[in-house]
């Protein structure tokens, strides 16, 4: 009956435990604002490796604490411990699981590294085909849009919207091909995809927004590129995620999306005083 008892408490701990777990990896309030369809994506992936890093790290302390207790040396006892033979079986699991664990882990993160990046060869998996629904669905709840099929993520698009990224010390400038837009902030519209196409013009910098959950190298002589769909109108900001020399704290911009008819007031606005006055953008360095 002693055992019967034991073995219930055990069970009901280890329930606890994942319960624990998923609470706090479903729950986490660490996020910022998931302000693309690609958030989600990255959120989900976090919120997985949360809960399976929470069973483990309750299971190990547990662990310790109860040997601390049980297996601590009383008074007067001077012996040595029990001698215990080798346990193939445990060793094989507490082997054969994390190997199992970091290979899915592996794989997922690398499906949506590739559905992030839109990959159409990489996107055929099941995990990935997940991964741009979720995506595809949060997009197409965005204000003002028509609905995205999964395939708009890796298909090639006439209606992405392409725009032009360099990286200098210590600003960021966004022109828009076939306009004559060229601006200091990136202003883009919401539910439509967007293909950034970045490079550096001195040293290494790396083009990070956090409500989105991208980040990009920008490398001096390497053509690097990024897409993602917005679907939370506002103001985000962009943020040089790579040291590049003294003042680069400072290399600072924003990302402003806009509604769909927003934006298109915006891009004639901007293109009316292009035609006019050519802007002037300079990259300070004091």
């Amino acid at each position: 009956m002693q055992k019967f008892w034991r073995t219930a408490l055990m069970v009901a701990g280890f329930g606890g435990i994942v319960a624990l777990s998923l609470w706090f990896g479903l729950k986490t309030p660490f996020f910022p604002v998931a302000a693309s369809g690609e958030a989600e994506l990255s959120d989900e992936l976090f919120r997985r490796m949360a809960v399976i890093a929470g069973v483990l790290f309750c299971l190990v302390q547990g662990a310790l604490l109860v040997s601390m207790v049980r297996f601590r040396q009383r008074p007067g006892d001077n012996g040595d411990g029990l001698a215990e033979k080798e346990n193939v079986l445990l060793e094989f699991a507490w082997t054969a699981a994390p190997v199992a664990i970091v290979l899915w882990l592996s794989i997922a993160s690398f499906d949506v590294y590739n559905v992030m990046h839109h990959d159409e060869a990489a996107a055929s998996t099941p995990f990935a085909h997940h991964h741009m629904g979720m995506a595809t669905a949060q997009a197409s709840e965005a204000p003002g849009t028509s609905a995205v099929t999964p395939e708009d993520l890796t298909a090639p698009d006439a209606n992405t919207l392409r725009v032009e990224v360099q990286g200098m010390q210590y600003a960021w400038i966004f022109s828009y091909p076939g306009t004559e837009v060229t601006t200091g902030e990136l202003h883009v519209p919401v539910g439509r995809r967007v293909r950034l196409d970045i490079h550096a013009s001195d040293v290494i910098h790396s083009f990070w927004v956090p409500q989105l959950r991208i980040k990009q190298d920008a490398v001096p002589g390497m053509d690097t590129h990024l897409e993602f769909t917005p679907t939370v109108p506002g103001e985000y900001p962009v943020v040089c995620a790579e040291l590049c020399g003294s003042y680069h704290g400072g290399m600072r911009t924003q990302m402003i999306v806009h509604t769909v008819d927003e934006f298109g007031t915006w891009l004639q606005t901007a293109q009316a005083e292009a035609q006019v006055q050519p802007p002037t953008i300079a990259a300070i360095q004091p």
